[in-house]
């Protein structure tokens, strides 16, 4: 199939075209002729412009089980595609959260079947989309793992003759849910891995080669030895034995997404495993500031990662925030798990508190506050408001202005030293802005000392 628009005919040179009876749709679902005029969310989609057909989706739900068609344009009797944007988002391989985000606003369209009979994992799995993707669609329409297509194949079928870097990541991924779910889909020769563990000293290659940043070096011995992926190092430490995998090796020395994408097809496993302090590798990408793209791909590998807590009671954001993620990576954790901006560590702190203490970008911690405003009244062990966090470390006029707005009573409160937001403003030298706005809310400050 194909989708670009380099055809397209002059309008007094269109003929009616007469409306096609699909058996796989239902009659009173829309659809839209793609040269006469495209939804936008399906422009969107082709482009790959992924946050704003997120955004569309939420704003224009109706797009989403709107039909698009193209005709030949040498015979416009002749139907060329008719798909969903379900489907076009399989075919130009859109990001997880995308897939999420339509089948939240319709469940059906996992169901339905595009001109060549093929199911949204159909197209998926023929077009090397990631484990994540496809156990999205499989958990919306079990079924699908079973129905074939026009040219009579499974979609283990079409993920097996992949040349995809996510094919074996995938094939054992369908293994693993066949053998769970009692679904018959083919013949599956992938075997995970056998783990292992062994003493630093007898650290395998590929950990050396990680260790030495010989990226291409690491990929290489992925493919050749995968069981090297899934083999523990295991060191004597001051406070007890260290343990982990090399996908956590690799996610805190601010790896490239190839060696993690070689790493997850290896053993996927992998991103499900924690470390002796309870850390996923997401923890591990999220407190060494690993990019967006390697954030991704492990809520992709594990899309569950994000709600796991460590022995310290922090979610992956929480480290994020710690440690001043850019505004895309908190938002892709917010995505992942919105209930983690309003989750508290051991300390009593939200990754509201810790942003503000870390003086994280303004679009970070704007971020977390539209996903929860209420964080901006919670107070963490000390008895410090994000407010207080962000007079102490010099946030920004924007944010303290947001913060007063969304809780004006914050510049009353004081923390578990006596001191009010003001008086961290005065001490560490803010802004004569800052102090002006935060004295106009609380005028009273003026005759109260601090502890």
């Amino acid at each position: 199939m194909f989708f670009g628009s380099s055809d397209k005919k002059k309008k007094e040179e269109k003929q009616p075209a007469p409306k096609k009876v699909d058996p796989h749709c239902l009659y009173d679902e829309p659809e839209v002729d793609f040269d006469v005029g495209s939804t936008t969310l399906y422009t969107l989609i082709q482009g790959k412009l992924w946050d704003k057909a997120i955004a569309r989706i939420d704003s224009h739900p109706h797009e989403v089980r709107t039909w698009i068609f193209r005709r030949e344009s040498s015979n416009p009797k002749n139907l060329r595609w008719r798909l969903l944007p379900i489907h076009a988002t399989c075919v130009f391989r859109s990001p997880l959260a995308v897939i999420e985000a339509l089948v939240s606003a319709y469940p059906d369209g996992a169901q339905m079947k595009d001109d060549q009979e093929m199911l949204p994992l159909h197209l998926a799995c023929r077009n090397g989309a990631s484990k994540g993707v496809v156990l999205t669609l499989l958990y919306v329409f079990p079924e699908s793992l079973e129905i074939k297509d026009r040219k009579g194949r499974l979609p283990f079928n079409l993920v097996e003759a992949s040349s995809s870097q996510n094919r074996e990541a995938v094939i054992l991924a369908l293994k693993q849910y066949t053998d769970e779910n009692g679904h018959s889909s083919g013949v599956i020769n992938g075997v995970e891995p056998k783990v292992n563990e062994v003493d630093y000293d007898n650290r395998t290659i590929l950990f050396r080669l990680i260790l030495k940043k010989d990226w291409n070096g690491a990929c290489q011995r992925c493919e050749s030895f995968p069981e090297e992926a899934a083999t523990w190092i295991v060191t004597k430490g001051f406070q007890g034995n260290l343990r982990f995998l090399p996908l956590h090796k690799a996610c805190v020395l601010s790896p490239p997404m190839g060696i993690i994408e070689a790493l997850l097809g290896a053993y996927s496993e992998g991103s499900k495993n924690k470390d002796q302090d309870g850390w996923l590798p997401i923890h591990c990408a999220c407190f060494y500031g690993a990019s967006q793209t390697v954030i991704n791909a492990l809520l992709e590998s594990n899309p569950s990662g994000a709600h796991n807590k460590d022995d310290e009671g922090r979610m992956p954001l929480h480290y994020a925030a710690l440690k001043a993620a850019p505004e895309t990576v908190m938002t892709t954790l917010l995505r992942a798990n919105p209930k983690a901006a309003v989750s508290k560590d051991d300390e009593g702190r939200l990754p509201i508190h810790h942003a503000c203490s870390k003086n994280a970008p303004d679009g970070s911690i704007e971020a977390l506050l539209k996903v929860s405003s209420k964080g901006a009244q919670s107070k963490d062990d000390q008895g410090r408001l994000p407010l207080h966090h962000a007079c102490r470390k010099n946030g920004s006029e924007r944010i303290i202005k947001t913060l007063l707005t969304i809780y004006p009573r914050a510049a009353q409160v004081k923390d578990d030293q006596e001191k009010l937001p003001i008086h961290y403003a005065c001490q560490n030298g803010s802004d004569a802005a800052i102090i002006t706005m935060l004295f106009n809310t609380h005028p009273e400050s003026i005759n109260i000392k601090n502890g």
